[in-house]
């Protein structure tokens, strides 16, 4: 399911429409549409999956007997051609004598391609509800029955407006559904210990946070580290990945980038040769 060329292709769509269209609520009928297990048409298995396939689905209830059912059939097929998915029949004469053939017939002149599914018990929550046909519904990809119901023929044009309201509906509902993510925990202060095992003594040092491009102030504030002294200073926050350098009274410096600083302490080694080692906890 591409949702994003779904989405666009649907509103485009319906740049064109300048109609109105009435609808009943979707009340009557129930929150979600039952799990179910049928086949279509040709035989194959369906279930309730199908519905993943696109963030919205319009099941159009339907019969071979019903002229409004096969006077929108090309509507349809016009609406599911452009979109290329979204769209269930549900042929509600299926067990009619006669009735699987005569739909395939229907279908083939209104060059119809979208799924047709036959009627199961395991819909009759939904069915039950059903008074005249056609009838429309809407489903998001969750099985949530979302928008209005739609009964009587309507055009593509007035079909994919409210598909698109629907869709709104359900985007506005998964997300007032969707859990909140966690408040991010404080920021707390690294301790990060100096010990210059080398034979210079360090008059400055830098410590900063990788993905910013100046050094700060120094953090020794005019002290120094003697050789085999050692200081501690704190960074007001942890840093993802730090830079360091420290600066030797004879301006030559040690110094490291993109250091990992996920942890709470640190020691930094400045070795005899000027190299710098690191050690957390």
């Amino acid at each position: 399911m591409n949702t994003k060329k779904f989405f666009t292709a649907l509103a485009a769509l319906l740049l064109i429409l300048v109609a109105g269209v009435t609808a009943a609520d979707a009340a009557s009928m129930p929150s979600r549409f039952p799990n179910f297990s049928t086949r279509d048409l040709s035989g194959r298995t369906v279930t309730n999956a199908i519905f993943a396939e696109s963030e919205i689905t319009m099941i159009n209830f339907w019969a071979t007997w019903c002229p409004p059912c096969i006077e929108e059939m090309p509507d349809l097929a016009e609406m599911y051609d452009a979109l290329g998915e979204g769209l269930i029949g549900v042929l509600v004469d299926a067990d009619d004598r006669g009735a699987i053939d005569r739909a395939h017939q229907i279908l083939r002149t209104a060059g119809a391609n979208f799924p047709q599914l036959l009627p199961s018990k395991d819909m009759d929550s939904v069915l039950n509800l059903i008074d005249a046909i056609p009838t429309s519904i809407f489903v998001d990809s969750n099985g949530n029955i979302v928008g209005s119901t739609v009964v009587g023929a309507r055009s593509s044009r007035e079909y994919m407006r409210l598909m698109l309201t629907a869709l709104e509906e359900a985007d506005k509902s998964n997300a007032a559904a969707a859990p909140r993510p966690a408040a991010p925990a404080p920021s707390q202060a690294v301790t990060v210990t100096i010990l210059n095992e080398s034979r210079e003594t360090i008059v400055e040092l830098f410590l900063s946070d990788a993905n910013d491009s100046s050094w700060g102030g120094d953090l020794l504030e005019g002290n120094f580290i003697r050789p085999r002294d050692t200081a501690v200073v704190n960074l007001p926050a942890r840093y993802r990945e730090f830079d360091f350098m420290a600066v030797f009274e004879d301006g030559d410096t040690a110094e490291d980038f993109d250091v990992p600083g996920s942890a709470l302490e640190a020691t930094i080694v400045i070795n005899r040769d000027g190299t710098v080692g690191f050690d957390f906890d």
